[in-house]
């Protein structure tokens, strides 16, 4: 309850508001609060209508075949653009003077102006990769090739593609990446015989450069290899296997034995000059070495007796160590040998008359193929 002040007080301030504005309108002591707003009903959801039902298909008549659908014609290749024939031309000049490089440079000119999509791109890209392989630039002449035979989808190039790329590897001495390259296109039923040839001759050389010599054999004996059109090649690198196991070779073991008798063992490998030497040299210093302890000169004759081992053991030590070199020298001088006669089937030959830079039969491969 409020105190009777207070109570006071406000009673005297509604009276003056009274009588300021008149008795005729009561003044409330507290404002009522406004009347609520009726609520807004909520719309009603608009009518469903049914969707209209397509009309039934009337069924196929059985006796009327479906027509084939017509086949889409093929678009001819699109006009070659202003200078791309140009392009192609000036290349073809430099390669054939023997500027690689730069035919290099107007191949790719031609290919970007054509998109890839020219009349000549399929050559075009095949003689990008000779230009480098005739260039010795084996590693860049394999990545063109390892693309050619990935993206083009003619069988023939791709494989011939494939083998160049091996090939290039083995002319770089990396036989292990040239070896999954002519192992797929050996062992593919569906290829051409003369491709299944060709890459049976470079497997083998890849397990010839590898010096896997029985394994070499082995691939260059095989039926596919020496009855198709690589057979020569394949005999004459059989036969020179063949000649490695009957190289001449001097037993260290004999030689050892021989070379108790100084200078027998020099004799033994040939070396007669330096077995003389070391028959002299080693004879005198035994004779000068026991007059020596018969006169009782014991200086003299420890001495003699020490130089004529050093002399002994060094004449035996040389006795056997030549009978390995000389071993040694016998295989490289057949690897060497070898190494000649594959490296000639593994470059490219000369260019025959009328080809054009790229054209499959520039790559050696024994195929019946039109001359571009």
């Amino acid at each position: 309850m409020l105190p009777v002040p207070m109570l006071a007080a406000s009673l005297a301030t509604w009276l003056l508001a009274a009588g300021a504005e008149g008795a005729s309108k009561p003044v409330p002591l507290f404002t009522p609060p406004p009347p609520r707003a009726a609520p807004t009903p909520a719309p009603a959801p608009p009518p469903v209508v049914p969707a209209p039902t397509a009309p039934a298909e009337p069924p196929p008549v059985a006796d009327e075949p479906e027509a084939a659908p017509a086949p889409a014609a093929e678009e001819p290749p699109p006009p070659p653009p202003p200078g791309a024939e140009e392009d192609l031309a000036f290349g073809d000049h430099l390669f054939d003077d023997g500027d690689y490089y730069r035919a290099v440079t107007e191949y790719r000119r031609y290919l970007f102006r054509t998109r890839g999509r020219g009349e000549a791109a399929p050559r075009v890209v095949m003689a990008i990769g000779e230009a480098y392989l005739r260039g010795a630039q084996y590693e860049s002449a394999a990545l063109q090739f390892d693309s050619v035979a990935e993206h083009r989808g003619d069988d023939v190039t791709s494989a011939v593609a494939g083998l160049s790329a091996a090939r290039a590897y083995l002319l770089d001495d990396r036989p292990l990446l040239a070896r999954p390259r002519v192992r797929r296109l050996f062992n593919n039923d569906a290829a051409a015989p003369a491709l299944r040839a060709e890459a049976g001759l470079l497997l083998g050389i890849t397990y010839l450069q590898a010096d896997n010599y029985a394994k070499a054999r082995s691939i260059l004996a095989d039926a596919r290899l020496v009855n198709g059109p690589r057979a020569p090649l394949a005999k004459a690198l059989l036969n020179a296997l063949g000649a490695r196991d009957r190289l001449p070779q001097k037993s260290p073991l004999l030689a050892f034995f021989l070379s108790l008798l100084p200078g027998l063992g020099h004799f033994y490998l040939g070396q007669w000059a330096v077995g003389l030497t070391a028959l002299l040299w080693n004879g005198l210093f035994i004779v000068g070495a026991v007059d020596a302890w018969v006169q009782r000169s014991w200086g003299v004759a420890i001495i003699l007796t020490l130089l004529e081992l050093t002399f002994y053991g060094g004449s035996i030590f040389g006795s056997v160590s030549g009978a390995f070199k000389y071993n040694r020298d016998q295989e490289l001088n057949w690897r060497d040998s070898v190494r000649a006669q594959y490296e000639g089937i593994l470059k490219l030959p000369d260019p025959t008359a009328g080809t054009q830079p790229g054209a499959l039969i520039r790559f050696g491969v024994p195929l019946d193929l039109p001359t571009p």
